[in-house]
């Protein structure tokens, strides 16, 4: 990486003003001419230096040539050569409460530069989160910061009061707490953590230890929707690092404790809405009950009878995912053809017959299922299904339910 960034930084050094998310993005939006101008001339360049180009140069201008607006792998690359993770680690540690700490500054004054420090901490965040997409190197790197990212993980933490805190008397308006309450959101470092298990199976096979996947679910637990929320990506990929064709027993299990666990109250009631469970439609919002479906999948995939077990002692029975399918295809329980368009279609539907599948390939199948009527109803419109889509010439394969259904 070095011998790559050596002509690029001699011919102009990177401009002050450079943002390094902006960097790392490959953004063609800065009118000055930054690193990332500089990196679209890097080919020319190497020739003028009578440099012999090598595997690592052509990988590199292809990986620019190939930018698609996120990540660009090359200048991850030159960034951690820079040392640039161990900065943005440093930056981890700022205390934006700091002004609350002893100052003696005004309340207004306080407030101001904890914003400011928060901003400042948000952006190095950001700058982490880009840094380590899709990079295996700096994946590990960052993630040995952990402590530090845990640190900031949830919403803002409320600074401590002192009770000789006044306010303004030229403002009254001015009131600390509801201040402090209008400066809301967290730091998003859980979106680092995220993106560093990313596609690393190693890094998740014994690296993320139990207590970070019970922090996780606290806070997945303190969402008003937990199907809707963005932190459900850390248990699916967690169980399925690298994509469907390869799981991590180890991580299912904890990831099945976190679901069947009763101090988790919000999850558990997330799955039986999910399930459509008779009393437990109305208990919790949940509009995305296909990402919870997908959840159980992934948790029981590649045959782990110990996870299915666990789920099904939960209620995660084959009775109560046929009731589920019967009830998204026919909800006013009629019977038509209803059932064929959604299983093509419906991302609910298919997850429902994906994790019966994942379920029947381990678990003892009660012989009680064969005589319910939904069974029967399910497997001639699944049949139908399948059929049509075959004969419509696989229409529907590139949404990959055909496959999932078949």
């Amino acid at each position: 990486e070095i011998l790559v960034a050596k002509p690029i930084l001699s011919v102009a050094p990177v401009n002050r003003n450079t943002n390094f998310g902006s960097f790392l993005q490959g953004s063609k939006n800065n009118k000055t001419e930054s690193s990332s101008s500089l990196i679209s001339k890097h080919p020319k360049e190497i020739e003028e230096n009578d440099e012999e180009p090598n595997d690592e140069d052509e990988e590199a201008k292809e990986e620019v040539k190939e930018n698609d607006g996120s990540a660009v792998p090359h200048h991850q690359n030159m960034m951690r050569a820079l040392n640039l993770h161990t900065i943005l680690g440093n930056g981890l540690s700022i205390e934006y409460n700091l002004s609350f700490l002893g100052s003696i500054c005004t309340d207004e004054e306080k407030l101001e530069s904890r914003r400011m420090l928060i901003e400042v901490q948000r952006q190095v965040v950001a700058t982490l989160e880009l840094f380590v997409k899709g990079n295996s190197k700096n994946q590990h790197l960052v993630f040995s910061h952990l402590p530090a990212l845990r640190k900031l993980m949830g919403p803002l933490r409320v600074p401590p009061i002192s009770n000789d805190s006044k306010d303004d008397p030229d403002k009254p308006e001015f009131t600390l707490k509801d201040e402090l309450a209008a400066q809301v959101g967290g730091m998003n470092t859980e979106a680092v953590i995220i993106e560093c298990i990313r596609g690393n199976s190693s890094l998740c096979a014994t690296d993320v230890p139990r207590d970070l996947v019970e922090q996780f679910g606290d806070l997945l637990n303190a969402e008003t929707d937990p199907s809707t929320s963005p932190l459900l990506e850390f248990f699916t990929i967690l169980c399925e690092p690298v994509g469907p064709d390869e799981s991590d027993d180890r991580n299912q299990q904890l990831v099945s404790d976190v679901l069947i666990s009763d101090h988790f109250d919000r999850i558990n009631l997330s799955i039986k809405a999910a399930l459509q469970c008779p009393g437990y439609e109305d208990k919790i919002p949940c509009a995305s009950p296909e990402r919870i479906i997908d959840l159980l999948c992934k948790a029981v995939s590649h045959r782990n009878i110990i996870s299915a077990n666990r789920l099904m002692r939960a209620g995660v029975t084959m009775d109560h995912v046929l009731s589920a399918l019967h009830k998204t295809t026919h909800p006013q329980g009629s019977r038509n053809q209803s059932f064929t368009q959604s299983f093509a279609h419906d991302p609910l539907c298919v997850n429902l017959v994906k994790l019966l599948s994942l379920q029947m390939q381990v678990l003892v199948i009660d012989p009680r299922i064969f005589r319910l009527e939904e069974t029967w109803e399910f497997v001639v419109n699944a049949g139908r299904g399948i059929l049509i889509t075959y004969v419509d010439g696989g229409h529907h394969q590139k949404s990959g339910s055909f496959v999932s259904i078949e």
